[in-house]
């Protein structure tokens, strides 16, 4: 089922540093005419506390004057209404409100919101994927909240491959890939992704027998880190060209110096290939797990050191959905691919 959303905006009026709120707000969906029952949702300060109650947890902060959430509801395409919400800080003091009204307590003045308009299920569309026989889906995610990655071994059936497209030709232009991933071991010639085989390689990222990042383009590698990985350990990388300049990010931060890149990536019908190389190969499968893995054409969504991306990916979205900075707005049509099991 597609998953629809609502999305909802905590606006702090006053400004004030206090922080420990938590909000239970109940949405229900329209889907094709039909009702369907409301949910209820906790929204925390922060997505590290606990959630009781089964409510579903949000994923955000409130570091800043104002923060929104994206409520999933797993009911297709629909429209949604807002139904109640209360509010409560630290003290426990509560109040119930409903609508686009101002709240009041005696530290804060809130308004809550509804955005402008319903976010309706992401059109985005894959292209045709095929999983190897070695991979499986398991519950295993960087999120508190959980999610689901591929599990991939030292198999040649290990690998996930969509044929050659114009989605992957590059050429000069600004593009970002990025995905999280866990690797047990750091031995052998691991690819994370790759489109053409050594030494003809169009691009592609290789973390190497002793956790070295490798970026390739046109042939060598022409960026590394050495000992840029950790195994067993959930990490966030992301290769970003923009204006001719390539930058590598690992949890947000920039790894090494920015490189000159104006290498023109031709694919031409080479097919992608993540987690092995394109002849594929035991000791260049990723060992581990992967997941919302994402490749973007013609945009660098992040400028600068970010902040790590905390739910799962989305083919579209606001610009700093998580906070900070330098991570710009994703529209329509940028996204080629993007795996989330």
């Amino acid at each position: 089922m597609e998953v629809s959303s609502c999305i909802y905006a905590l606006e702090d009026r006053q400004g004030s540093s206090h922080k420990e709120i938590v909000l239970h707000i109940t949405v229900s969906q329209t889907v094709s005419g039909s009702n369907h029952s409301a949910q209820d949702f906790a929204m925390h300060q922060s997505p590290d506390q606990d959630v009781a109650h089964g409510l579903q947890p949000w994923h955000g902060s409130m570091e800043n004057r104002s923060s929104s959430w994206r409520i999933p509801t797993r009911m297709g395409n629909g429209t949604c209404s807002f139904v109640r919400a209360s509010w409560q800080d630290v003290s426990n003091r509560r109040q119930r409100f409903s609508g686009e009204e101002i709240m009041y307590s005696p530290k804060r003045r809130f308004r809550l919101f509804r955005s402008p308009a319903f976010q309706p299920s992401d059109p985005f569309v894959n292209p045709t994927v095929t999983v190897g026989s070695a991979v499986t889906t398991v519950s295993q995610s960087p999120f508190v909240g959980g999610g689901n990655s591929y599990s991939m071994s030292s198999s040649v059936n290990s690998y996930i491959t969509s044929p050659g497209s114009t989605d992957w030709l590059l050429g000069t232009g600004d593009f970002t890939v990025e995905w999280f991933s866990y690797q047990t071991t750091l031995s052998g010639f691991q690819r994370a992704y790759t489109i053409g085989d050594y030494p003809s390689t169009v691009t592609g990222v290789s973390i190497e027998n002793n956790g070295s990042f490798y970026y390739w383009a046109n042939g060598p590698y022409r960026y590394v880190s050495a000992s840029a990985s950790t195994a067993n350990t959930w990490i966030h990388w992301a290769v970003v060209r923009e204006s001719g300049v390539t930058k590598v990010y690992r949890n947000g931060s920039q790894l090494g110096s920015q490189i000159a890149d104006t290498y023109d990536l031709q694919t031409g019908s080479v097919p992608l290939v993540v987690g092995n190389t394109n002849t594929y190969a035991t000791n260049a499968a990723l060992v581990g797990y992967l997941t919302n893995f994402r490749w973007v054409k013609g945009l660098a969504v992040y400028t600068g050191n970010f902040t790590v991306p905390t739910s799962r990916l989305t083919a579209t979205a606001t610009a700093n959905p998580y906070g900070g900075s330098n991570t710009a707005a994703i529209g329509a049509g940028f996204t080629k691919l993007l795996l989330v099991p």
